[in-house]
């Protein structure tokens, strides 16, 4: 039996996916005015963009397949709990898109990270909405 979702649950998603294009548009807008760090050698900037980069998949991978099933199972843990937990880490991507822009002092290379953001988002969705847990402490 599905239970109804909560509010938590309806506002989640859609808080963590309003997050990551706002953040997204804030990386490409700073990237396209031109602001940017400095950087003695300019390889660093390459360097620190392609750790954004790597940080920001293994983290979406590790949420999903490691810390989101370690936390179903835990005794009383409801969907609530994990829709907060999920959506808030898919926005990891997001917030590297701006370091990624201000780096590069580029705004277009905010939208690749945009979009790891938005692959994290779903791939934290079609686990969540077929999770067979409560949906709150009052439902058990």
């Amino acid at each position: 039996m599905i239970q109804e979702p909560t509010a938590v649950e309806r506002w989640a998603p859609v808080a963590g996916l309003s997050a990551i294009f706002g953040l997204t548009l804030i990386g490409l807008a700073l990237g396209l005015a031109g602001v940017e760090i400095e950087f003695e050698d300019e390889g660093m900037r390459l360097v620190t963009y392609g750790v954004f980069v790597v940080v920001a998949i293994a983290e979406f991978i590790i949420t999903r397949y490691v810390v989101l099933p370690a936390r179903a199972s835990e005794p009383g843990m409801t969907r609530e709990v994990l829709a907060v937990l999920g959506y808030a880490f898919s926005c990891t991507a997001a917030i590297f898109s701006i370091g990624g822009a201000l780096v590069t002092g580029s705004g277009w290379l905010a939208l690749p990270l945009g979009v790891v953001a938005l692959v994290a988002w779903i791939t934290i969705w079609s686990y969540l909405r077929d999770l067979p847990l409560p949906t709150s402490t009052t439902a058990n």
